[in-house]
């Protein structure tokens, strides 16, 4: 279809600078100019950059890209990508720092094998990318590990609510991504518990006399 209209355009052009067509001509200089307005119009609407997703899919895209990281380079840059180097943070109410969170989500990516994340009950306060907005909800961090207990591999739990504030950062030191999408979370509450799921093992039961027969 683009190539086509391509043609169209590159047709309409050349009749265009005709100063005697036939009428086969002339309704096919009339079809060309139509066709090279429509394309010349649509593409005269398209933004130079694509849409900013809303601050829910932000969210949940670059905390979960801190979760779901493997190795350490793709880690490093996800946080970047997440955090203001000011961000103020908090854990369970107490003060922290971006380092001790950069460390301590670090540190449960060992012996893990794969990770699957559940969002709830998220929301958020602002609707213009442009604007700060404060999203929060609650994420439950799901981790298969790579040790086994009765032939089947552990899982480890963490249940994470939370609550960011989310902000557009005019500092040119903070690079902007594809969309041009300088956001950043500035603030982030968070209040996290580990859980090791229990094990389920086979309970025995008395076998029957007609069983045993």
């Amino acid at each position: 279809m683009i190539r086509l209209c391509t043609w169209y355009i590159i047709l309409g052009q050349i009749l265009q600078t005709s100063t005697c067509l036939t009428p086969a001509a002339n309704l096919f200089h009339n079809r060309a100019l139509y066709h090279r307005s429509i394309v010349l119009g649509s593409n005269s609407l398209q933004s130079p950059y694509m849409s900013k997703p809303d601050f829910i899919s932000w969210t949940q895209s670059h905390l979960g890209a801190l979760y779901e990281a493997r190795e350490d380079e793709v880690f490093a840059s996800a946080f970047d990508n997440a955090f203001s180097p000011s961000c103020e943070v908090r854990v369970n109410h107490a003060p922290s720092t971006l380092d001790a969170l950069r460390d301590s989500v670090s540190s449960r990516k060992v012996a893990t094998r794969g990770v699957a994340l559940s969002w709830e009950n998220v929301i958020s306060t602002g609707d213009s990318p442009d604007e700060p907005s404060v999203v929060a909800g609650t994420l439950t961090v799901t981790r298969s590990m790579m040790f086994l207990i009765r032939a089947a591999p552990a899982h480890r739990l963490t249940h994470i609510n939370f609550s960011a504030r989310v902000e557009r950062l005019e500092d040119s030191n903070i690079q902007a991504d594809q969309n041009d999408d300088r956001r950043r979370i500035t603030s982030l509450y968070l209040t996290s518990v580990d859980v090791v799921p229990p094990i389920h093992f086979a309970t025995p039961h008395p076998v029957s006399r007609e069983e045993r027969e």
